[in-house]
Formats: C-alpha cells, sequence, structure tokens
C-alpha cells in the first residue's frame, strides 16, 4: 500500500446509476486526487494516480477518469467497489488502511416501478 497521511490523503465516493440504454454508469467524486493516466506504471506521488473497480470482488478493469460504462445488464445486486491507487498501482491508504468506496447496485426488471433507482 502507499500511505499517505490523513491530511493529504484522497478520498473517493461511487455513484453508479443504471443507463437508459445499458448497463450502468460509473462515476467517481473524488478530492486531494487527480487522475494521472500519463504516468501510469510511474513512481508514486501524492494525490495522483488512477482507481481500480471492482464488481463483485472481481477487477473490472483501471478506470483513468471519474467516468466509467460498465457494460453488463444483471438481475439481483452486485457491489461497486473502487479502490484509488498511486501511480505505480498500490493502494492508497492511511494507517494501512485502503482509501476505497463501494456501493450494492440491485436490479429487479420484473419491478413495476423500473423508473426508481436502485441505489440501496
Amino acid at each position: 500500500v502507499f500511505n499517505v497521511s490523513p491530511e493529504e490523503a484522497p478520498a473517493v465516493k461511487v455513484i453508479v446509476t443504471e443507463d437508459a440504454k445499458s448497463g450502468y454508469n460509473v462515476h467517481l467524486e473524488t478530492t486531494n486526487f487527480d487522475f494521472a493516466p500519463e504516468k501510469v506504471n510511474e513512481d508514486a506521488v501524492a494525490g495522483e494516480g488512477h482507481a481500480h473497480l471492482y464488481v463483485d470482488g472481481e477487477k473490472i478493469g483501471r478506470l483513468y477518469g471519474p467516468d466509467y460504462h460498465y457494460n453488463v445488464n444483471f438481475e439481483g445486486s452486485k457491489v461497486f467497489k473502487v479502490t484509488l491507487n498511486a501511480n505505480n498501482h498500490t493502494d492508497y491508504a492511511v494507517n494501512d488502511v485502503v482509501v476505497s468506496d463501494s456501493v450494492t447496485v440491485s436490479h429487479d426488471g420484473s419491478s413495476e416501478s423500473h423508473e426508481d433507482s436502485h441505489m440501496h
């Protein structure tokens, strides 16, 4: 992990909304953090890097910006988790606690209230 002080630690909030056509839109709100795709695989520098997206514990990929389209439709619930990562791919952490956020997204295609939010 890439430990940083609480004062310089980045933070992330993940927001997942169902896309009107297919899949889900993942949006990251970050503080004290700049996406730096041009510096991937370089040395860790506090305040910059990229994110890793996991769905139900499986790594989906790297995010080089705040928005990602997860092009999978599903029934039931899935857990979307994001970690903030330094340029060298280590997880940002404060006192060895990884900087991350997760949200459980549910979908029930048979529901009459299909237009309702699927966030819980």
